[in-house]
């Protein structure tokens, strides 16, 4: 047994999007998978029915009793991020001798399996994360994906393929998670500052971006915006490409409509035009995030017809411009953004999509 392919694996957070993710794979792989979280959600809930124990207190009475009985050298603990080390589950892991590691840590391990692409940026990760995994899938090249959010055309958060060539990846700068990973290419969608908790001035963060940067031995796609702050830090970096809506360089989108209340738009990408494109899922933000992921499709082998149809079918995020209801009176839309830029991208696809409409926000 080696810690890459551990027999058993406690997670303490498990209920979290990416330690759920995590614990699937190794499920799939043929570990013994249990875990804790603090209280019950849709996902501890489908870890159950999938046959994962998850408890949701730390008695140490409820762990398995496989794992109370194994030896703590085929033992590894995967604790989230926001978990702290005074966790009585922790202490009892630490007493017995278990290896501990973050989640990035173990995400960092997965990724040294296969060619990765890894998908950074403080906003629009997640899209182009899922919608990459989409147009990969659709388009006959098999993968793996780690997406910090639910996919609406496969339910869940995690894809998994036996004979996967390449694992796509959701690179988190929170706590510095990303600079676990062994990225071969890489896409950078934002990095205006967030997650200062963690990071302290805005400064620091695009320093970790420059790291992160680094570690890329392949091709990188990074939003115009992006590059001036990731060359500061890293210096020329002949292995970017920059995108955008309008790149007048790089991958961008022209004659970009609403038609049918649906984005039009044509893709200018690695060396090729495709004309008038449908993306299945709304804001204009999100042609963008379409720009990225289907430049970096066709650089992975995704034909081009494959990306037409896998474009038009894509159903986006839950709660990624997801809307929840649609009537004659009025349209509720579910959005995750809650980052000034974010809130801002979001609120002009509502206006653009929705001409002349009175517009109600309820931020939670």
């Amino acid at each position: 047994m080696s810690m890459e392919r551990p027999k058993y694996l406690y997670f303490i957070g498990i209920g979290g999007i990416g330690m759920s993710g995590l614990a699937r794979y190794f499920n799939r792989q043929g570990a013994t998978i249990a875990g804790y979280d603090r209280t019950p959600s849709e996902i501890s809930e489908q870890l159950s029915r999938e046959g994962i124990c998850v408890a949701y207190d730390t008695d140490i009475a409820h762990i398995p009793e496989e794992f109370r009985k194994a030896d703590a050298v085929e033992v590894m603990v995967v604790r989230a991020p926001a978990v702290p080390m005074d966790n009585p589950l922790i202490t009892y892991w630490k007493g017995r001798g278990a290896t501990i590691k973050k989640r990035s840590e173990v995400l960092g391990l997965v990724t040294q399996d296969r060619r990765t692409v890894a998908v950074a940026g403080t906003h629009g990760k997640t899209t182009v994360t899922t919608m990459l995994a989409h147009l990969l899938t659709v388009g006959g090249v098999r993968c793996n994906a780690f997406m910090g959010g639910i996919s609406g055309n496969y339910g869940t958060n995690v894809l998994l393929n036996n004979d996967a060539a390449i694992n796509v990846v959701e690179a988190d700068e929170y706590d510095r998670s990303f600079l676990a990973l062994h990225p071969n290419e890489a896409i950078i969608t934002a990095m205006d500052p967030d997650h200062l908790d963690i990071y302290g001035t805005a400064e620091e963060m695009y320093a970790a971006y420059g790291d992160f940067a680094r570690l890329v031995t392949g091709k990188m796609l990074v939003h115009r915006r992006v590059l001036p702050h990731l060359m500061e830090q890293c210096g020329p970096l002949p292995n970017a490409e920059t995108y955008a809506l309008d790149d007048p360089e790089g991958p961008h989108a022209e004659h970009i409509r609403v038609e049918d209340g649906a984005y039009h738009f044509d893709l200018i990408a690695e060396g090729q035009v495709l004309r008038d494109l449908r993306l299945g899922m709304p804001g204009r933000h999100n042609v963008e995030n379409a720009v990225a992921a289907s430049a970096m499709a066709l650089h992975l082998g995704v034909p081009p017809g494959k990306l037409r149809e896998a474009l038009a079918s894509f159903r986006g995020v839950h709660r990624r411009f997801e809307v929840r209801a649609r009537s004659a009176k009025g349209v509720m839309i579910d959005d995750y953004a809650h980052h000034p830029a974010e809130l801002e991208a979001c609120i002009h696809s509502v206006r653009e999509l929705y001409p002349g409409r009175g517009i109600t926000g309820v931020f939670q």
